[in-house]
């Protein structure tokens, strides 16, 4: 662990009521799945999230699927779900347990932008698959032979589509994804960092969305806050454990390392 990382352990376990910690769900929480509707959290998940919204101060869930997705996946709506708050859409649709704000909804892209989608995917030679967020839709190459030559065959006329409807395209762990423009993962930390006035911030995440949270702890840390930034190692994206203090190789092992630091926090 890097010298800034553990001034962030040690500044999440001296009060950890004043933390925050803000974790991705796919492959960070969750093993990556060739079916996103398939993405169960990894086992144990749910307790040790329990037991960190016991301990600390906000236990966060930013990710790119839709806020209802991941109520579903964690099965958030049981009396005893741990209190998390998810910031579903890359942050754009906050939910709260204890908050009657119901989940915001997102303007979805045009029919029209759809069609020429699904028109494109049926002429490719590749088997790529279509996921339909509602909000966003997220081409998928995972199981192919070689998943990123067949994502760079069709990138050229996803890019030139999205910018004929004013999308954007989000690369990820064998996919590419378009929706609207707007905030980020980034933005997202920071913004509930502020929100909540976090003294201390430890950020997990695994793809290249999740860099953004990385820019964020190294902001965060310029004004004076200590951060802790954990990437969950895996062969298809190396730059998140690049811009890491420490790194694991799966979800498991975060779920490990965060039982740690809630033991060493104080916790029961």
């Amino acid at each position: 662990m890097r010298g800034a990382g553990r001034a962030g352990w040690l500044a999440l376990v001296a009060d950890p009521r004043r933390a925050l910690l803000a974790l991705d769900y796919d492959g960070t929480l969750a093993p990556i799945v060739a079916d996103p509707a398939a993405a169960a959290p990894a086992p144990d998940a749910r307790a040790v999230l329990c037991r960190l919204t016991e301990v600390f101060g906000t236990v966060a869930v930013i990710s790119g699927r839709p806020t209802a997705s991941l109520i579903a996946l964690l099965d958030l709506d049981s009396a005893d779900a741990p209190a998390l708050t998810v910031l579903g859409l890359y942050g754009r649709q906050p939910w709260r347990r204890d908050d009657p704000v119901p989940v915001p909804t997102i303007r979805e892209p045009s029919a029209a932008a759809r069609a020429e989608l699904v028109a494109l995917l049926a002429a490719g030679t590749d088997r790529l698959r279509l996921e339909d967020k509602g909000e966003s839709w997220a081409v998928h190459a995972r199981g192919l032979p070689d998943a990123d030559a067949a994502l760079d065959r069709i990138r050229p006329e996803l890019t030139a589509l999205a910018a004929r409807h004013g999308l954007h395209v989000q690369p990820g762990r064998a996919v590419l994804e378009l929706l609207a423009p707007g905030p980020d993962k980034g933005a997202a930390l920071r913004l509930t960092a502020d929100q909540v006035g976090a003294a201390a911030v430890l950020w997990a995440g695994d793809d290249l969305a999740d860099l953004a949270g990385f820019d964020v702890l190294d902001e965060l840390r310029g004004r004076g806050v200590p951060a802790l930034g954990v990437a969950v190692a895996n062969a298809e994206v190396a730059a998140p454990a690049r811009r890491a203090d420490a790194t694991v190789p799966d979800p498991a092992s975060l779920l490990d390392l965060l039982s740690a630091l809630a033991d060493a926090a104080g916790a029961p």
